[in-house]
Order: structure tokens, then C-alpha cells, then sequence
């Protein structure tokens, strides 16, 4: 694909602002905004979690934690992609990383929803993180397979004899600064109930994934 021009069939509606994204599909009026908060640790475990007073704040429709969310069942490891996976959430006190989702505020209007979920007062068990690489080197191990059952060691060529019978060489040590991808549309999905199901509305870079998912899952996504 180097070289070569690619043909974006939604490139012209996304750049003249005709594309329609997932915040704005308003089938049944005006919606209720969620505010996902996320944690403050990066390992341990939820010891107290107040939602009292996000409660009572104005336009508060509902909370939920881990205390009061629906049971969601188990992941199941055995699919192999994990864009496919059922992914739980809420559904313990343990954090295994930071900015996880820890609760979920629902209001009237965004603005009320962001208010309200600074008032969740969470006490924190921290536990020790790694963050030594090569610290924990003796621990370390190959999986049995990577995503979609890929194998975890692969070989391409021999770096060592092509760099020796190179005519220009360079060996230098780089350092870049940390960057962020800049997404054109909200970041934000649209959820409306249909019967006992539910049909969502989110954006997604691996569209033939989606699509898979939805047959694997046989449940209706938009």
C-alpha cells in the first residue's frame, strides 16, 4: 500500500461534516447522559465506595458500582478475538488498572452527570505495581498465542548480517515524547433499548469485526 492511493468511501462526508456519528442518532428524543468514573490507582482493590451524595445532585437519574450493577456473568477466554469478548464491568471491587471504570453516573444533561460524578467518594486499598521492566525479567514468560492465535515468536530476515553488509549504518538510541491520536467525532455511544434487547450505537475502527461480533453474539449492533 505504499505509494498508493486508498479510497475512503466515507472520506467525503466526514470532511464536508455530513457524517452522521454515534452521539447524534436522536430516534426517540432527547437521551439521558452517562458519565463513566474512572480510578485513581493503578492496582488494588475498592475498600468504600460512596455514592450518597451523586445521588441527591440534580438530575441524578442513577449510580452504579460494583454494589448495584447487574450481574453480567463471567468473560469467556475461549473467543479468540477479544473485540468479540463479553467484557464485565462493575462487577467487583478489584482495579487492575488505572482509569478503570469504577462507577457510572446517569442524568438529565451531560453537565449534570459530570457534576455529579466528582461527588462518588472512593477509599482506595492500593497494592504494589511493576513498572520495572527489566527488573522482573526472571519472571517473565511467552504465552501460548497472541491475539487471534498468532504465534508469539516469529523471525523475518537476519538483522545482524544485513546491518553488517550494509553500506550506511546507523546505531543511535532515540527517545520520542508520549502521543495522542486526535478521534474527528465525540467520544461518546448511544445505547436504546428495543424490546429486551438493546441496539448501540458506536464508532469503531475494525468494521468487519463489528460485523462478526454481531453474528457471533446475534445481537443487534449499529
Amino acid at each position: 500500500m505504499i505509494g498508493q492511493p486508498v479510497s475512503r468511501v466515507d472520506g467525503p462526508a466526514k470532511v464536508t461534516g455530513r457524517a452522521s456519528y454515534a452521539y447524534e442518532y436522536w430516534n426517540d428524543g432527547p437521551p439521558l447522559y452517562g458519565v463513566i468514573v474512572t480510578a485513581t490507582i493503578g492496582h488494588g482493590q475498592i475498600q468504600e465506595i460512596d455514592a450518597s451524595h451523586a445521588e441527591r445532585s440534580p438530575g441524578v437519574r442513577a449510580v452504579l458500582t460494583h454494589e448495584n450493577a447487574p450481574a453480567q456473568g463471567t468473560r469467556d477466554d475461549t473467543i479468540p478475538w477479544s473485540y468479540w469478548r463479553a467484557r464485565p464491568t462493575l462487577s467487583s471491587p478489584d482495579v487492575s488498572h488505572y482509569g478503570e471504570a469504577v462507577a457510572l453516573v446517569v442524568a438529565t444533561t451531560l453537565e449534570q452527570a459530570q457534576a455529579a460524578a466528582n461527588l462518588v467518594h472512593i477509599v482506595y486499598a492500593g497494592e504494589p505495581g511493576r513498572f520495572d521492566l527489566a527488573g522482573g525479567a526472571d519472571q517473565a514468560y511467552a504465552p501460548k498465542h497472541l491475539v487471534a492465535g498468532l504465534p508469539t515468536d516469529s523471525a523475518v530476515g537476519n538483522f545482524e548480517s544485513g546491518f553488517e553488509s550494509a553500506a550506511a549504518k546507523v546505531d543511535q538510541r532515540y527517545h520520542t515524547p508520549y502521543c495522542f491520536s486526535q478521534p474527528m467525532e465525540p467520544n461518546a455511544c448511544l445505547a436504546v433499548p428495543r424490546g429486551d434487547g438493546l441496539v448501540v450505537y458506536v464508532s469503531t475502527q475494525i468494521v468487519d469485526a463489528a460485523r462478526l461480533l454481531q453474528r457471533h453474539n446475534r445481537r443487534p449492533i449499529t
